[in-house]
C-alpha cells in the first residue's frame, strides 16, 4: 500500500517559527510508524491480506513507505492526517492523540468512536470540489491521505505477534482481555492493573468529601449554630466595604470593555470578586480576566486547575474550519430546507425575537452565510412546559475547534448525598439535628455572560422566520445554549460561586450548572437564605425570586428533578426519590399504551429513556427484565409487551426510594467460590464476609446435597455456572440483613456468573431464578452492589469451596450454616422454574 504525499508549496511561516521543529529522526520514526501500521492491512502481489503487524510471508516484502516531500522545521501539529470515508474514525482518533492534524471524513456520523466525522458526501459534485479544494490548498501540510476504513481493535491488536520487536528486546503489549474473559485476563498487574484502580472502581461517597467539606460540615452540624451566623456576617461587613472603596476601578474597567461585554457584565463586581476568589486561596486565577474579555467558544478553553487534569486537542484547528466554512455553511443551509413542526418553529422565531430585544443576540441583515462565518442551525425542542432554543454549533464545524485541559465534573445528587452521609456518621450517638432545604436557580444563566469579540464576528446561526422564505442570520452577545465553549466557561463560573459559599461562607450546598441546592439546620434557616442571597447580589449575579424556582426552605423540596426528602433526618436517614408528579405522569403514559393496545418503536423508545432515568433514582433493579424489553421493542419488535408494561406500571408506583444513611459510608466485601466435579456429579460453594476493616466476621463451606445437583444436571453437563451464581445469592441470604444500606463489592472468580448478576440474568433458568431472588433481596435491603472478578490463585473463596478451612486458622471468623431447606425454596426445587431470561 503506497501513498505519496502530494506536492505544494508555500506554508504557514509564523506557525513554523512558533512551533518546535521536528527532527530528521522524528520524521523517520513516524515514516517507520506509518509503514509498520500499513503492513498490517496490506495486500500482496498474490492478493492475499496480511494481519500481522510487521511480519510478511517468506520471500516476499513489503513495499517502502515514501515520501517526496521535506518536512525539516514541521511540527506534528503542522502535519495532517486526513482519513476518507472514516466509517468509526478510529485512526483519526489514534493520530490526532499522538499530535497530528487530523479530518475524518464520511458522508455521515452514524458509525463514529466519538470522534468528529467532517460531513462530506462524495457523490454530491459540490462537496467533493469543496474536499478537493481543501487538499490542494492544505497539500504542504498534508502527511498522508487515507482511504481504506480502519479494521480491528485496539484490544485486539494485542494478540497480535510482534517477533522483530521480541527479537530486538522492546517490550510488547500483551493482551489484557479474551473472549471468555471479556472483562480482564487473570494474572494482570502492573499498569495494566492500575488501568482499573484509575478509573475509580469501586467507588464510594466519600471521595467527594474533602477537607474543605469536613470544615463545612463541622459548622454547620457540630459548632453552635451562633458562631457559623456571626462569621458569614463578618464576611458581608468586609467586603461590602471592599465594594465600595474598589467602585471607581470597576468603573475603569467597564469603560475599557467591548459594548457587548459591558452590556451584560457591566453590573456585576468583577473586581470584587477577583478579589474574594485570591483570599480564598481559589486556583482559577484567570476566570475574571476572560469574563471582562468575553468567553471564548474556539481554540483552548481556559484551565482552572478546579477540575481533573485530562486534555482533549481540539479535533480540528481554527484555520482548517474556515478553508472549510464555505462547504459546511452551504451543507447547514440545505438542511434548513427541512422544517420543524410549524409551532414549534413559530415558538423558536418568537424566543429569538425575545432574545433580540435584551440584546443576548443580534439580527446580522448584511452577511452572507457563504462567507467567512461558522453558521450553525438555531432549532426548538419542547422542554416541560416551554419551548427550549437549541444553538447548533456542532454542525458548522465550531464545536471541533475547541481544546479543553480538564474534564469537567458536575455535582450532581450523589455529592449532597455524599454530604449528609458524612455528616450522619459524625453523630454516632447523638441525635441530629433538623435539616431543611431549597434550591435557588440562576435567571437565563447562559446569557449572564459574554463572548469574546472574535467568536462574536465568526459565528452566526440560521433560524427560520415563518414570515419569510429565506432563513435569517443571528449573530451573538451572550453564550449559546449548544456551544461547548459556552458549557466549559459556565461551569468555572458556577464552581467559582460554589467554592466561595463552601469556603467563606461555610454553606451546605452543591452546584449543578445554575441549579443550587442548599440545606440549613432549622435554627440558620434565616440566616443561610439571607447568607445566599446576598452572595448573589453581592457579585451581580441574576436569581429567580419568585415561581417554582422560588420554592420555600422545606423538609421535602425538588432537586434536579427528583424529590429530597429530609423529614427523618433526627434519626440520620435522607431520602432521594421521585416526585408524585413524574410518578402520575409515567403511569397515566403507561395506562394509555395499555388502553390502546398499540405501541409503535418511537413511542417505545421514548418510554424506554424515561424509564431508564426512572431507574437511576430509585432502588434495586427488579424492572431491569422489563426495560431490556422495551429496547429490543425499539429494534426487533418481538411479540406482546403487555407483561413487561404492567412491570413497569407497578415498578412505578411501588418504587421505593433511595435510603441515604450512616451505613452508606462503609463497605463491606464478600468473596464466593464455587466447585463441580461433573464425573462424581458432586458440587460444593464456598463464602466469606470482610467488615468495613478487612477482619473476616462470617464464612460458610458446604457439598450442595445430591438432590440439588440432580436438578442441576439436568439443565447442564458441567453446572459451574449454577454453582457459581448460588454462592452469591448464600452470601445474601446470611450477612444482607447485617449490612442493610451499606455498599458491598461481590469478587466472584467466574467471569460468566460475574456478568450474569451486572446484567441481572443467567445463561440458566436456575442461574436467573436465583439473580431474580438476590435482586428482590438487594432492593428490600438497599445494597449498593459492585461485582468485582477475582483470580482463582487470589480468591480466599477458593478453599471452602472445596471444604478446605485452613485459610481461617487464627482469624477467629465464625462459620455459618446453611439452611438447605430454605434455600431450596430460593432455588424452586421440585417446583416449576420460570424462565426469567
Amino acid at each position: 500500500f503506497r501513498k505519496d504525499c502530494r506536492q505544494g508549496s508555500g506554508g504557514d511561516n509564523d506557525t513554523h517559527s512558533r512551533a518546535k521543529a521536528c527532527s530528521e529522526q522524528q520524521l523517520s520514526d513516524v515514516e517507520d510508524t506509518l509503514h509498520d501500521s500499513f503492513i498490517a492491512m496490506e495486500e500482496t502481489p498474490k492478493g492475499d491480506t496480511h494481519e500481522t503487524l510487521g511480519e510478511m510471508p517468506e520471500g516476499e516484502h513489503p513495499p517502502k513507505f515514501t515520501c517526496k516531500k521535506d518536512f525539516t522545521g514541521f511540527s506534528l501539529e503542522d502535519l495532517y492526517v486526513i482519513e476518507i470515508c472514516a466509517g468509526s474514525a478510529r485512526l483519526s482518533k489514534i493520530a490526532h492523540g499522538h499530535g497530528f492534524r487530523t479530518m475524518a471524513v464520511d458522508h455521515s456520523t452514524a458509525r463514529t468512536c466519538g470522534f468528529p466525522i467532517c460531513i462530506f458526501d462524495l457523490t454530491d459534485p459540490s462537496d467533493l470540489e469543496s474536499l478537493l479544494q481543501f487538499i490542494d490548498e492544505a497539500a504542504a501540510c498534508i502527511l498522508m491521505i487515507w482511504v481504506a476504513p480502519p479494521c480491528g481493535t485496539s484490544s485486539r491488536a494485542r494478540e497480535k505477534k510482534l517477533p522483530k520487536l521480541e527479537a530486538a528486546g522492546a517490550k510488547v503489549p500483551t493482551p489484557l482481555r479474551s473472549s471468555q474473559q471479556p472483562d480482564q485476563l487473570d494474572g494482570l498487574g502492573g499498569l495494566d492493573k492500575l488501568k482499573g484502580l484509575e478509573a475509580g472502581h469501586p467507588r464510594s461517597l466519600d471521595r467527594y468529601v474533602d477537607p474543605q467539606m469536613e470544615a463545612m460540615l463541622n459548622a454547620n452540624f457540630l459548632e453552635e449554630p451562633a458562631a457559623l451566623a456571626k462569621r458569614r456576617i463578618e464576611f458581608f461587613h468586609k467586603y461590602l466595604c471592599r465594594a465600595k472603596e474598589l467602585h471607581a476601578q470597576e468603573e475603569e474597567l467597564r469603560r475599557g470593555m467591548p459594548d457587548h461585554v459591558r452590556d451584560l457584565v457591566g453590573g456585576k463586581r468583577l473586581l470584587l470578586w477577583k478579589e474574594i476568589l485570591a483570599d480564598c486561596n481559589y486556583p482559577d486565577t484567570s476566570l475574571i480576566d476572560e469574563m471582562a474579555a468575553g468567553f471564548r467558544l474556539s481554540g483552548w478553553m481556559g484551565k482552572s486547575n478546579v477540575f481533573k487534569a485530562r486534555a482533549k486537542r481540539p479535533s480540528m484547528s481554527l484555520s482548517t474550519l474556515k478553508q472549510l466554512s464555505r462547504a459546511l455553511n452551504a451543507s447547514t443551509l440545505r438542511s434548513m430546507d427541512v422544517g420543524q413542526e410549524p409551532q414549534l418553529e413559530a415558538e423558536t422565531w418568537e424566543e429569538t425575537v425575545e432574545e433580540a430585544k435584551k440584546g443576548w443576540i443580534w439580527f446580522d441583515e448584511t452577511s452572507d452565510s457563504n462567507d467567512c462565518l461558522f453558521s450553525g442551525r438555531r432549532f426548538g425542542i419542547h422542554q416541560s412546559n416551554k419551548t427550549r432554543v437549541i444553538d447548533d454549533c456542532s454542525c458548522c464545524g465550531l464545536n471541533w475547534t475547541v481544546g479543553l485541559h480538564e474534564k469537567f465534573r458536575l455535582q450532581s445528587i450523589d455529592v449532597l448525598a455524599s454530604m449528609m452521609a458524612a455528616a450522619f456518621k459524625k453523630f454516632p450517638h447523638l441525635e441530629f439535628p433538623e435539616v431543611l432545604g431549597r434550591c435557588y436557580d440562576l435567571k437565563s444563566a447562559y446569557k449572564q455572560f459574554p463572548v469574546h469579540s472574535s467568536d462574536r464576528a465568526s459565528l452566526r446561526m440560521a433560524v427560520r422566520d415563518p414570515s419569510a422564505e429565506e432563513p435569517r442570520l443571528i449573530g451573538f452577545n451572550a453564550l449559546p445554549f449548544g456551544a461547548v465553549g459556552s458549557v466549559a466557561s459556565f461551569l468555572r463560573v458556577s464552581m467559582s460561586v460554589w467554592y466561595i459559599g463552601l469556603v467563606a461562607l461555610q454553606l451546605c450546598w452543591t452546584a449543578f450548572y445554575d441549579d443550587y441546592s442548599v440545606l440549613s439546620r432549622r435554627e440558620l434557616l434565616a440566616n443561610t437564605s439571607w447568607c445566599v442571597e446576598s452572595l448573589f447580589q453581592l457579585l451581580g449575579l441574576k436569581f429567580a425570586t419568585d415561581g417554582k424556582k422560588f420554592m420555600p426552605i422545606n423538609a421535602v423540596f425538588k432537586m434536579l428533578g427528583l424529590q429530597v426528602d429530609l423529614s427523618t433526618c433526627r434519626e440520620k436517614e435522607m431520602l432521594i426519590g421521585h416526585t408524585e408528579d413524574r410518578k402520575n405522569e409515567l403511569k397515566q403514559k403507561i395506562d394509555e399504551i395499555l388502553a390502546a393496545g398499540v405501541m409503535d418503536s418511537k413511542e417505545a423508545e421514548r418510554l424506554r429513556g424515561r424509564m431508564v432515568f426512572f431507574e437511576g433514582y430509585t432502588f434495586g433493579r427488579v424492572a431491569n427484565a422489563a426495560v431490556k424489553n422495551l429496547g429490543r421493542f425499539c429494534t426487533d419488535r418481538p411479540g406482546s409487551m403487555r407483561y413487561s408494561l404492567l412491570t413497569l406500571r407497578d415498578r412505578v408506583l411501588s418504587a421505593p426510594p433511595i435510603r441515604i444513611g450512616v451505613t452508606l459510608t462503609d463497605t463491606w466485601t464478600v468473596f464466593t467460590d464455587g466447585a463441580c466435579s461433573p464425573e462424581l456429579r458432586q458440587g460444593s460453594i464456598g463464602g466469606l464476609i470482610l467488615d468495613p476493616l478487612g477482619r473476616c466476621q462470617s464464612f460458610f463451606s458446604s457439598m450442595v446435597p445430591n438432590d440439588v445437583m440432580d436438578e442441576f444436571f439436568q439443565a447442564s453437563a458441567n453446572p459451574i455456572h449454577e454453582l457459581e451464581v448460588l454462592p452469591v445469592l448464600v452470601a445474601c441470604l446470611l450477612w444482607g440483613a447485617r449490612f442493610s444500606g451499606a455498599l458491598i463489592v461481590y469478587y466472584i472468580d467466574h467471569e460468566s456468573a460475574r456478568m450474569a448478576y451486572i446484567k441481572g440474568n443467567g445463561e440458566t433458568s436456575f442461574a436467573s431464578y436465583m439473580i431474580g431472588n438476590f435482586v428482590e433481596l438487594e432492593a428490600a435491603w438497599q445494597h449498593e452492589t459492585w461485582f468485582g472478578r477475582c483470580p482463582s490463585t487470589s480468591n480466599p473463596a477458593d478453599g471452602p469451596s472445596r471444604l478446605d478451612l485452613s485459610w481461617f486458622e487464627g482469624k477467629h471468623a465464625e462459620q455459618t450454616s446453611l439452611n438447605w431447606e430454605q434455600l431450596r425454596h430460593h432455588l424452586n426445587i421440585k417446583g416449576e422454574r420460570p424462565d426469567r431470561r
